[in-house]
């Protein structure tokens, strides 16, 4: 347990008590003379001269007085420090054996405790003072234990009081260079507590002046002190300290004197340490990194952080290597430290020299396995360690990915994604598609299959013709990454890069089969994180594979796509539905006159969020316009056209990819009025999601312009079969005429009155009929057709 200077002392009362009774003492008197007389007569002494006598009885009535002082002083000290200057003159004056020097000392050892203020104060006064304590001190005994407490009192008292004391002290001090040896010999003796502690204590006083009082003078001053220390060679004073760092009963005082020379002279004191005399103390000062006392181990690494923020580009290179070891030997302080030169613009050039060991400790199971990866995350972010880490770091950072803790899976993640951003990471990637897809199965962490999947969707867009053919060999895996809901990004991803790898020929041939298209429809139908995209697949596949379209165009298929939109079409409604509750709610809690922009902004915050929504309906409309598929739901499409003003443009979209054939046009003439009416009442009102009103009404216009020519078209069809019907039915009658006229020698048949045609007049007659019944049916239809258009009203 540490000991106070006021314990220190007060442990030494008894002895200091003792020695002041002792002062008192009176002079043994001469023995009494009895029985005989000595048989010779003695010589009368010879009387001393007047003046000598007056002499020394002054002496002997000046000797008691400074000795009761003394013993007032050792008693009260408190209210008896104005006779401290009488008791220092005296001890000065006094022989270090005799009574009155250790009655002196015994009483200033009283008064640092007691009045230390006061002490300082006289002891300032004469200089001389303070050499003689400093030479007390190379005496060793009590002598020099209770020197080294007067000493500690005076030098913490004058690091309090400000720099004009503390520089007497500091120029009398380190001039006495055999005291200074004495005192760090007395810190470092494990024999006496006592004695140890109060020589730290004068180490740490004289040394916290700078950061007492910030400034130059101040900082002048520890500067002076540090440089006294540190020319001490034999014991070496600097490592004397930094070893006491683990001597119980001074580590912290140690602790704190270290980090006062650390915030004074930091670039000296690293100078200092890394010197080869001086490396046990930097040994010393590494391990109290790690010390379970809490106050050494936060003032060793906080004077480690300000010496490496002083330290030049060798010196930072050196106690980087120092660092690692000890991370090495499993000290996170020392990890801490050696990420907080990865933060300094010269520590991560220093820190591409370790990039095996970093990678070592990033596939090494236990708790630098973050630090580690954070640290390469940082040294990913140059150009030289990101092609360190390309040449040979990928297969050990998918092995993270794989294997690793759930932080150490973000940390290599992480950096695999930035690694992916150059041309050479990418070229590196190429080769590990399998191992980037199994860290995006569901069982790993969301952080690590986003970025799994965000660099395959780099390698599909940027990696060339390389990157691609990789992603593309792989992309059942990738459509099987769209199902996965609980990882939503990494399912987006996978079906961004799906979209990515459809933009080009090989893309288009190598996914049009039956298999992927069963499969993009799959996720369409589940209507996961990647319905959009899936969407939209189909739909590049629609328009650019004649194949995919016959499979699209399938009645089975068509009634899923169908089924999917309706019931995107329902969810669109009920979101509409409860933004209006919403902003109905909005308004009535907001001020009255704040009530219309509370409703506005949870509009538009619906809004955003039914046109994000809405997105698959629109790729679903673009695949079946392709396909040439007239789908059953154009009516819920226009009453949310009718219903929802946020999908005005969205939903007018849709209807023109419905209105690129013949019949979608058609299908889409019965509700143009309406269409018309709606979106042109939209770019009346100036709807803010209309971004160009004159392209829309243009757009409108050839629209219409061109469903109109559809139902005309239609119209002429229809009068053209009906036509067509009229005459085919007029050619049979006429066929049907001339087989009745009969020659006129056919008695026999004449006479039943029944014609009998020819073999070959009759297959002429059953195909004419056959031709008429079809003609009919289809200008029936399309009579039905131009009836369900409501054509007069065009």
């Amino acid at each position: 347990m540490d000991l106070s200077g006021a314990e220190l002392v007060r442990a030494m009362r008894p002895r200091t008590r003792q020695l002041a009774r002792a002062a008192h003492i009176e002079p043994a008197a001469a023995p009494a003379a009895h029985g005989r007389r000595s048989s010779k007569r003695s010589a009368p002494a010879a009387a001393p001269p007047p003046a000598a006598v007056a002499t020394m009885g002054q002496a002997r009535k000046k000797r008691a007085t400074v000795l009761h002082l003394a013993q007032a002083i050792a008693t009260a000290p408190a209210t008896n420090t104005q006779h401290l200057p009488e008791v220092l003159e005296a001890m000065l004056q006094a022989t270090p054996q005799s009574q009155l020097h250790e009655a002196a000392l015994a009483a200033l050892s009283e008064a640092a405790v007691a009045a230390p203020v006061a002490l300082l104060t006289a002891m300032l006064g004469s200089k001389p003072t303070l050499q003689h304590m400093m030479q007390m001190m190379q005496l060793g005994g009590e002598q020099q234990r209770r020197a080294t407490q007067v000493l500690s009192a005076v030098s913490r008292e004058a690091a309090m009081s400000g720099p004009a004391a503390a520089s007497v002290l500091v120029e009398v001090v380190a001039q006495q260079r055999q005291g200074i040896k004495a005192l760090i010999s007395s810190m470092a003796c494990s024999s006496d507590s006592i004695l140890s502690h109060a020589a730290a204590s004068v180490i740490v006083g004289l040394a916290a002046t700078a950061q007492l009082h910030p400034g130059p003078e101040a900082t002048a001053i520890t500067e002076a002190w540090f440089e006294a220390v540190i020319g001490i060679q034999e014991p070496p004073g600097m490592a004397v300290l930094l070893q006491s760092l683990h001597t119980p009963v001074i580590a912290d005082a140690a602790a704190l004197a270290v980090m006062t020379f650390a915030v004074a002279v930091p670039g000296r004191l690293l100078a200092a340490l890394l010197r080869p005399q001086h490396r046990r103390g930097l040994q010393s000062l590494l391990r109290g990194l790690d010390s379970s006392r809490r106050v050494v181990a936060l003032l060793s690494s906080a004077a480690l952080e300000r010496m490496l923020g002083a330290a030049d580009g060798v010196q930072l290179g050196a106690m980087l290597q120092h660092l690692l070891r000890c991370v090495q030997q499993q000290s996170s302080e020392a990890a801490r430290l050696v990420f907080s030169i990865s933060v300094m613009p010269a520590g991560l050039q220093l820190l591409l020299g370790h990039m095996r060991l970093l990678l070592q400790l990033l596939l090494s199971p236990g708790p630098f396995q973050r630090f580690a990866g954070n640290v390469l995350w940082r040294l990913s972010q140059l150009p030289q360690g990101a092609q360190a880490m390309i040449q040979r770091g990928v297969p050990m950072l998918l092995e993270v990915i794989q294997r690793g803790s759930e932080d150490v899976q973000v940390a290599g993640a992480v950096i695999s994604g930035v690694l992916a951003s150059s041309e050479d990471g990418l070229a590196a990637f190429a080769a590990h598609v399998p191992q980037l897809l199994a860290a995006a199965q569901p069982h790993h962490r969301t952080e690590v299959t986003a970025q799994a999947m965000r660099i395959i969707l780099v390698l599909a867009s940027r990696g060339g013709a390389a990157g691609q053919a990789a992603v593309l060999q792989h992309a059942p895996a990738v459509l099987n990454v769209m199902l996965h809901r609980q990882h939503p990004d990494a399912a987006t991803d996978a079906g961004n890069t799906i979209v990515t790898l459809l933009q080009r020929p090989e893309g288009l041939t190598a996914l049009s089969g039956v298999q992927h298209v069963d499969s993009l429809l799959h996720v369409v139908h589940q209507r996961g994180p990647a319905l959009a995209c899936a969407a939209r697949c189909l739909a590049q596949l629609a328009n650019a594979m004649p194949s995919c379209r016959q499979l699209l165009a399938h009645p089975r298929r068509q009634a899923m796509l169908g089924c999917v939109v309706g019931g995107l079409l329902a969810s669109v409604g009920q979101l509409y539905e409860a933004s209006q509750q919403a902003a109905a709610a909005a308004a009535a809690a907001a001020v009255p006159e704040q009530a219309a922009a509370a409703a506005r902004v949870a509009l538009d915050a619906a809004g955003t969020e039914a046109r994000e929504a809405f997105e698959p309906v629109f790729w679903v409309c673009a695949a079946a316009g392709a396909c040439e598929v007239v789908p059953g739901y154009i009516p819920q499409l226009v009453a949310l056209l009718q219903r929802c003003t946020w999908l005005t443009v969205s939903v007018y979209d849709c209807l023109l990819q419905l209105s690129c054939f013949q019949q979608g046009r058609l299908a889409l003439a019965r509700y143009l009025l309406t269409v018309q009416r709606w979106v042109q009442a939209r770019i009346d009102e100036q709807d803010s999601s209309i971004a160009d009103a004159a392209a829309l009404a243009a757009s409108l216009r050839d629209l219409a312009a061109r469903v109109q020519q559809a139902v005309q078209q239609l119209q002429r069809e229809q009068q053209r079969t009906e036509g067509r019907r009229n005459h085919a039915a007029k050619l049979l009658a006429d066929l049907y005429g001339s087989c009745r006229k009969k020659k006129r020698g056919n008695s026999s048949s004449s006479s039943r009155g029944v014609i009998a045609p020819s073999q070959g007049q009759a297959k002429e007659l059953v195909l004419w009929l056959r031709g008429v019944a079809t003609l009919q049916v289809q200008n029936e239809r399309l009579l039905l057709q131009l009836q369900m258009i409501g054509a007069p009203a065009l």
